[in-house]
């Protein structure tokens, strides 16, 4: 029987955003309408993340994570602000400004260290924390919000 695993969920959204990253910056300079085709994809890739983890997985985690955990939280909030600043910022932008191969590259690099952060330091604590049982339920609850807010 099928049971989705929320580690693994995420985990499969971090790597397929590492390689949209990958393909942006494997794009020649000249491939503007390319390099905005994947910026929409990076962008819309991240705004259904971060939505799913804001509104179940850290939700989740604020009930459970004590101390130092419960500040990685709070990091990982700040750090989707971040991201979603940076991607509204690029959204004005067209391939063709310099700012635009830029900001590509700064989000790329806030996002690299929140994965590093999260499948380090913060996916660790949520399997030892949370039973089998929840850890199927948030599966769940992540996979449906995906299946739903995807476009």
């Amino acid at each position: 029987m099928y049971m989705p695993n929320p580690i693994t969920f995420i985990k499969d959204d971090h790597r397929n955003v590492e390689s949209l990253f990958e393909e942006y910056e494997s794009c020649a300079q000249e491939e503007l309408e390319e390099k905005q085709d994947i910026a929409i994809q990076i962008g819309n890739a991240l705004t259904v993340h971060a939505g799913m983890e804001e509104e179940i997985l850290y939700p989740k985690l604020r009930e459970v994570f004590e101390g130092d955990d419960a500040k990685l939280i709070e990091e990982a909030y700040a750090e989707h602000t971040v991201a979603k600043q940076l991607l509204e910022e690029i959204k004005l932008l067209v391939p063709e400004d310099p700012q635009f191969d830029t900001k590509i590259t700064v989000l790329k690099e806030n996002v690299l260290h929140h994965v590093k952060e999260e499948e380090e330091k913060i996916l660790p604590r949520l399997e030892d924390l949370v039973s089998e049982e929840d850890m199927t339920v948030l599966g769940e609850e992540l996979e449906a919000y995906k299946i739903e807010n995807e476009e």
